[in-house]
């Protein structure tokens, strides 16, 4: 009888442990599931080859002015050779955001030489019927150090990065707003992870399902915990 009990009070412990991120794992799917089935998306990054600096989307013209300032030994973690530029992003003509001291990839065509600090997403609302541009941009600098003689570009701590999106609809009216990597609504989440400025996927209610095999672990422990619980639930023996 009291291994029974040890092994029910375990069951306990795991299943409660597991419960509430397993109903926000749950949550996250469900709320993914319905994010796609409203949004239509494009990033334009995507296209091949990249188009320019100059360019058109969702009936908007897009323009980046690039002034390269530093094209010294520069590298990232992936092997790109990437220079200092001051970057001006106008769109129909108008500026919208000037980046100062910002890392590119002098070697990569159009806008891919600007992965992971820009990024333009055009979104169709199919319940709104609305068809918006999406500007993002990391206002949190990749940080330098020096290994051997040669500046490496890494990406900065996950909390400390912050982020600005321009949203532009058909009219042409800009909406802008900043938010954090770890403080984001359910459309900058969506954006965020279209966009390739943030180091990782992320979740709105939690991260879990881009942290394999936490997700696997979260809800082996959750089935566990059941079991026992089940198994070993301490039933009295009535005599008759």
């Amino acid at each position: 009888m009291k291994k029974r009990i040890v092994l029910f009070a375990l069951g306990l412990i795991l299943f409660f442990s597991a419960l509430p991120m397993s109903i926000k794992t749950i949550m996250e799917d469900f709320h993914t599931k319905q994010m796609h089935n409203r949004y239509d998306i494009e990033v334009i990054a995507h296209n091949y080859p990249p188009p320019g600096q100059k360019f058109a989307v969702l009936n908007h013209n897009v323009e980046i002015e690039e002034t390269i300032i530093d094209e010294g030994n520069y590298t990232d973690r992936w092997n790109y050779d990437i220079a200092i530029a001051n970057l001006t992003i106008k769109v129909n003509g108008k500026r919208l955001a000037t980046l100062e001291n910002y890392p590119i990839r002098v070697k990569d065509e159009g806008i891919g030489k600007y992965h992971g600090n820009i990024s333009f997403i055009g979104i169709i609302d199919k319940q709104e019927e609305e068809r918006k541009l999406y500007v993002i941009l990391r206002n949190t600098k990749d940080e330098i150090t020096n290994e051997n003689g040669v500046n490496i570009i890494s990406s900065p701590p996950m909390e400390t990065i912050k982020y600005t999106i321009h949203t532009i609809d058909e009219k042409g009216q800009v909406e802008s707003d900043t938010f954090s990597q770890n403080n984001r609504s359910a459309i900058q989440t969506l954006v965020l992870n279209n966009s390739g400025t943030s180091p990782m996927a992320v979740g709105y209610y939690t991260d879990a399902w881009h942290m394999y095999p936490s997700v696997f672990l979260q809800f082996s422990t959750l089935f566990l915990g059941l079991i026992l619980i089940i198994y070993y639930f301490p039933i009295r023996k009535v005599k008759e």
